[in-house]
């Protein structure tokens, strides 16, 4: 997937604060950032291939019994290893006679109910030890506290497909870890689609491709959590519809779709998309903000049309190829008498079947398909069409042209007199 620019993340940075937010219609809860659940740093308190893990609740009291789970990922082969533990009394495990050194990395995890609180990957220094703090919430499966914050879609074109990066910004409102659905929180995708691709989290969060999109799992924690993920959509025509599911009320849905040509934007029930410039680029955008109130929009549809096709150039290469077909036939019927005059004087002669080479192209005809290709790597050079119809435009003319010589060479072999006999 490709790398998110700096107006892409800067977008998903901005929550609407509305009138009805400064009136404090909204929780306050709506504006603050991811919690820190764990903490992991180097100590020399701790001897060399340890690891200290203090589990404790949302007060700061410390969790006895608490499942932790130190998982390795070797650097030389990716070989992976998981060692488990429980904490004491005093929420603590303490492992040891752990590598040291860059060979391999750790991280910790404390699965509980179904959510999984990990810490990011760390590697232990060969002259100390490590200390991990973990904040273990209690769990729900009730989703009444998560919404989207935001959403964003970006829309890109790149030959005869769409190139759609979306990315979401989830909000937990309650103090309890949500716990999705054993089967995941199904978001529909565009009729279809191709590609799909996610991009990894350090969370739990997993985007797993599923039948008509794709399923999230995994857990949610309090505050906000970003996802993001991207798809292609092939179309043929000057128009295309395409509609996601939002399964999440939202505050905001932003929709941007690269300016090409004539191209217009409509979102249903959205305002009319406007013209951006940002940096040089040119895009349409369309934006809806909704109030907590509001009642919840389950699909978003979108609407391009003035999309520029193949346009006539396909065309062109069509007619140019066909006109190539009218003059070999010219060229081949007096080549055949040529070599009707050779056969004669030459009765034992019996030249072998050449290979089609733009020599035996009449020159008027050779410079008519350079112009041709010129053509078509000047409109490449200036960004009219992509490298892929580029190169398809290319193998139609060239085709074309190479079949008729074929057959233009096979027609004039078989007309020499006494040649099929030998």
């Amino acid at each position: 997937m490709r790398r998110l620019g700096l107006p892409f993340l800067l977008c998903l940075a901005l929550v609407p604060r509305s009138a009805a937010a400064q009136e404090g219609h909204l929780p306050p809860q709506l504006f603050r950032g991811p919690i820190e659940l764990t903490q992991a740093n180097a100590t020399g308190e701790l001897p060399a291939g340890s690891v200290r893990v203090q589990v404790s609740d949302a007060e700061g009291e410390p969790l006895a019994q608490a499942t932790i789970e130190l998982a390795s990922m070797r650097a030389e082969d990716n070989a992976r290893q998981v060692i488990r533990g429980r904490s004491d009394d005093k929420g603590v495990y303490v492992f040891s006679g752990v590598a040291t050194g860059s060979a391999q990395a750790y991280r910790v995890r404390v699965p509980h109910q179904g959510a999984v609180y990990a810490s990011a990957p760390f590697q232990l220094p060969v002259d100390q030890g490590f200390e991990v703090r973990v904040t273990r919430l209690e769990t729900t499966r009730n989703p009444r506290f998560v919404v989207m914050l935001v959403g964003h879609s970006e829309i890109e074109f790149n030959d005869d497909r769409l190139h759609v990066i979306q990315a979401v910004r989830l909000l937990n409102l309650g103090e309890h870890t949500y716990v999705f659905p054993k089967e995941g929180e199904h978001f529909a995708l565009p009729k279809g689609y191709k590609a799909f691709q996610s991009q990894p989290v350090m969370s739990d969060q997993k985007l797993e491709p599923a039948r008509g999109g794709f399923r999230l799992k995994g857990s949610l924690p309090p505050g906000q959590t970003l996802l993001t993920w991207s798809f292609d959509l092939p179309y043929r025509g000057s128009k295309v519809d395409l509609s996601f599911g939002v399964p999440y009320k939202f505050f905001m849905q932003r929709v941007v779709m690269n300016r090409l040509a004539d191209a217009r934007l409509k979102v249903d029930k959205f305002p009319a998309a406007k013209l951006i410039h940002d940096g040089g680029r040119s895009a349409w955008m369309s934006e809806l903000q909704r109030h907590p109130q509001d009642p919840a929009i389950p699909q978003i549809s979108l609407h391009i049309d003035r999309l520029p096709g193949p346009g006539p150039w396909r065309w062109v290469a069509v007619a140019a190829a066909s006109l190539c077909l009218l003059l070999g036939a010219g060229f081949a019927a007096r080549r055949k008498f040529r070599h009707e005059a050779a056969a004669a004087r030459k009765a034992e002669a019996s030249a072998p079947l050449p290979s089609p080479s733009l020599s035996s192209i009449d020159p008027a005809m050779l410079t008519h398909l350079r112009a041709q290709l010129d053509d078509i790597e000047s409109r490449h050079a200036a960004g009219e069409i992509g490298p892929q119809s580029r190169e398809r435009m290319r193998r139609e003319l060239i085709d074309a042209v190479a079949l008729r010589l074929r057959e233009e060479q096979a027609s004039a072999a078989s007309a020499v007199p006494g040649q099929s006999s030998r």
